[in-house]
């Protein structure tokens, strides 16, 4: 069986507004790019009706080519999951949890495993998981690659 971890809310500069993720095939790494969101006022309700039906797609073409597909939730923005963008974001993060449950997929949910990890670190107003808000810092793609990890079963203690 070949395996695919893709994150389907990887976030770009404001005028790249690609979505894609790493498929394994035939033994190399190649990009999976989903369609390109125009910018709109709403980028969250653009990003719902564009990429769910997309992302339905390569779930289902990967399950009728035996790849197992790990889906990401997306990460906070700015670190802080009470500001509007996460609320609208944890939309799209249930989407994911809900497909993930239905195609019994292995989830890594990196939006959780980072309000989790938020909540035991001290609240000095800095960031822990990112330098600008947006893109991951070591202890960032720690969080990401460990929750790979445990979705794809593989003990902690390894």
């Amino acid at each position: 069986m070949r395996i695919a971890a893709i994150s389907l809310a990887r976030r770009h500069p404001p005028r790249s507004r690609s979505f894609g993720g790493i498929v394994r095939s035939k033994g190399c790494l190649r990009p999976l790019v989903l369609p390109r969101i125009p910018p709109t006022a709403a980028p969250f309700l653009c990003l719902s009706r564009r990429i769910q039906p997309a992302a339905r797609v390569v779930f289902l073409a990967a399950a009728r080519r035996d790849v197992l597909v790990v889906p990401l939730t997306p990460t906070l923005i700015q670190e802080d999951p009470d500001n509007d963008e996460n609320r609208q974001l944890n939309l799209f993060a249930d989407f994911i949890r809900a497909e993930a449950k239905r195609r019994a997929l292995p989830l890594a949910d990196c939006r959780r495993a980072e309000v989790d990890a938020l909540v035991k670190l001290p609240q000095t107003g800095e960031r822990h998981f990112t330098y600008d808000g947006v893109h991951l810092v070591a202890a960032g793609h720690r969080l990401i690659a460990r929750e790979v990890i445990k979705a794809l079963g593989v003990p902690e203690n390894l």
